[in-house]
């Protein structure tokens, strides 16, 4: 199914709307996850694929406790990505949290990157963590350069990474 053709009605819809090609990053609200959810399912279970710590049902545990929060990733009025972020206790530093970016799928990574680093980092120092964790493969850690300055702190044998950023 394109999920291009049958996304949920914004409330503009302007033909200047549809064709503008603007990316924004959203939260989606705990009560759009439902309608979302044919939206940002598939990228999120790309980038779970890269991350075993969190699946589909833990996440959506978390989205419900009100523990996780999930982005999504617009250009214009389609979703072209998805992730969620989740504010942990820091297992390497006692007393501090450390912000996990975790499920980071979609299409035109290039594109979004960059606004995406910039909104979390935002993110994470107004929720007061002083580090940033995300997954993703080792062979986009190009790709992943506007997130950093981030360090790999571990491979595992499919060549998925652990990222780290401080901040």
């Amino acid at each position: 199914m394109n999920t291009q053709e049958t996304q949920p009605e914004l409330p503009n819809t302007r033909p200047d709307f549809m064709a503008d090609t603007t990316i924004r990053v959203l939260p989606v609200p705990p009560d759009m996850i439902e309608p979302m959810w044919p939206y940002i399912s598939v990228p999120l279970a790309k980038g779970m694929d890269v991350d075993p710590d969190f699946d589909f049902d833990r996440s959506a545990k978390l989205v419900m406790e009100g523990l996780t929060q999930v982005w999504a990733v617009w250009k214009g009025p389609h979703v072209i990505a998805a992730f969620c972020t989740t504010f942990l206790n820091d297992a390497d530093n006692p007393g501090e949290l450390a912000m996990d970016i975790h499920g980071m799928g979609g299409e035109g990574l290039n594109e979004w990157v960059e606004l995406v680093s910039e909104l979390m980092v935002e993110w994470a120092t107004a929720n007061k963590a002083k580090r940033i964790i995300f997954r993703g493969r080792k062979a986009l850690a190009r790709a992943y350069a506007p997130l950093g300055p981030f360090t790999i702190r571990k491979t595992d044998e499919h060549g998925d990474c652990l990222f780290e950023r401080e901040l």
